[in-house]
């Protein structure tokens, strides 16, 4: 792994969440931070934190934006109660191909951008 990937988890565990032993820590990424996902559950380990990991999919994610009515779109309860409960949330962001909701509908992106 990129030695610098390794220092990045670092910054966000140590420095911009600043996690302490017993944390209870909810992570939110993609497929495609992979080695920074493994890097910051690493970190999360040598501090003794609790993580809980959600990975998402940009193209599963298009999926169901095509699929559903923009109106049903909200954070589940579970997503949300799962934040609220955490001591500490990370979210990462990443693509392999940043335009894969590019066809979507204009009006159904925004939404789901709210979790």
């Amino acid at each position: 792994m990129d030695p610098r990937v390794r220092e990045h988890a670092e910054i966000i565990v140590e420095h911009s969440v600043q996690v302490e032993p017993g944390d209870n820590v909810v992570i939110r990424a993609p497929h495609a931070a992979e080695d920074l996902v493994v890097a910051v559950m690493e970190k999360l380990g040598e501090v003794g934190a609790n993580p809980s990991l959600t990975l998402s999919n940009s193209r599963a994610q298009r999926a169901y934006m095509k699929a559903a009515d923009p109106d049903d779109f909200e954070l589940p309860e579970h997503q949300m109660a799962a934040v609220e409960e955490a001591d500490v949330a990370i979210g990462i962001r990443a693509a392999r191909n940043t335009h894969e909701t590019g066809t979507s509908t204009p009006g159904r992106t925004r939404p789901t951008r709210r979790s």
